[in-house]
């Protein structure tokens, strides 16, 4: 099984994924850094580093502009997710050196125990449910 390449994402790049996440559509510039600034003013991220993390993210693949047109092409550029947050943390995990597929039963026991999971059957059959979506649109 090929495995996706890890990419650690550093704590400013997390920031602007969670940032892209939680929007659930493309973010131009100016809507990044107006949700990147606190409610004291503060930004969680340096301005003068977006353009860096924008450019690291779209080498790592976690991100794609969506162009502008016209003489708006490099003010229009909006920029969405290609990974979602399950699926950054699903690649962490399956790209560590130890990590082979017997680890999902144990990895799926520990999610629900940090998460306070206490309907374990329901939480089974949505994992049956998804898998077997998953493998109707042609996934493994």
């Amino acid at each position: 099984m090929k495995r996706k390449k890890k990419y650690q994402l550093t704590n400013s790049e997390l920031t602007l994924m969670e940032i892209l996440w939680q929007a659930d559509r493309p973010l131009n510039r100016q809507e990044i850094l107006e949700a990147a600034t606190t409610e004291d003013g503060q930004l969680l991220f340096a301005v003068s580093s977006l353009h860096l993390l924008i450019n690291d993210l779209m080498d790592k693949n976690y991100i794609a502009p969506m162009g502008g047109a016209g003489k708006d092409t490099n003010y229009g550029r909006r920029f969405a997710p290609l990974v979602t947050r399950n699926e950054h943390f699903a690649i962490q995990i399956t790209s560590t050196e130890q990590y082979t597929p017997e680890d999902i039963p144990s990895i799926v026991c520990s999610l629900a125990k940090y998460s306070g999971i206490s309907d374990l059957d329901g939480l089974l059959q949505e994992i049956e449910k998804t898998i077997r979506k998953k493998k109707g649109e042609g996934g493994k």
